[in-house]
């Protein structure tokens, strides 16, 4: 609130407490606490810490790029991820497996259960990011010590993915802006290389949200899609 004032005066003040107090109210807010409520028991199966809800300027991230980044990190429940991937059955270890906004690295934790040829994660905060690096060390017993997770600390924008299909996994990580960066280097990978990728949004608010960002590349076609999970994939055409 006090940066909120400072940046933009006493009335965008109260207006963002009216804000929250709705979302309170708000039923989607009750998905949201259920997805915490969740992550917790994640957290305590397996001796992890991925759960919480954090505003990015605690984590020392300027206020700007954390409006760029939504705000606040939230990791994913695991029913969720489930449900996403189940939308669209692939070979698994066809693809590699891409988080972008990894955070604590729950989704990574929860790939390594499917056999993806290797696991990446990429996070824009040096706190999130070491504390990945910690849980995909306590949880060997959870991922198996066969599973190639590696842990990036960049930025999505500068990122440039493997040369491999990819499966490429977005827990509602960044605005509009950001999106249309990474999907500039994901069509032009794919203009390059032909190799599939499949890109897999999820908010569990409302995908509408993110308005028509994907509507300027006709490279990502629209496979399957529900009130929270928007599913695309670029292929090449056989000949």
């Amino acid at each position: 609130m006090r940066e909120v004032i400072a940046r933009e005066g006493v009335f965008a003040g109260v207006r963002r407490v009216v804000a929250s107090l709705r979302w309170r109210f708000d039923a989607r807010h009750a998905a949201v606490r259920a997805v915490m409520r969740e992550n917790a028991a994640f957290d305590r199966l397996n001796s992890t810490d991925t759960g919480g809800e954090i505003p990015l300027t605690q984590l020392g991230i300027d206020p700007e790029e954390a409006r760029r980044g939504n705000g606040v990190y939230r990791a994913i429940s695991t029913s969720h991820f489930e449900t996403a991937l189940s939308l669209f059955p692939h070979r698994h270890e066809d693809f590699v497996f891409i988080d972008y906004g990894s955070g604590k690295g729950k989704a990574l934790l929860l790939a390594a259960a499917h056999p993806y040829r290797r696991i990446i994660g990429i996070e824009y905060s040096p706190l999130l990011h070491r504390q990945a690096q910690l849980n995909v060390h306590r949880a060997r017993k959870l991922i198996g010590r066969g599973a190639r997770i590696e842990t990036v600390c960049a930025n999505a924008c500068d990122y440039e993915p493997p040369d491999e299909a990819l499966v490429c996994f977005f827990f509602n990580p960044f605005d509009a802006a950001t999106w249309r960066v990474v999907l500039s280097r994901l069509r032009d990978q794919f203009q390059a290389n032909q190799r599939t990728i499949l890109i897999v949004y999820m908010n569990i608010r409302d995908i509408s949200e993110l308005g028509d960002v994907f509507g300027a590349f006709s490279q990502f076609v629209t496979v399957a899609r529900t009130k929270t999970v928007h599913i695309l994939m670029a292929r090449a055409r056989r000949p």
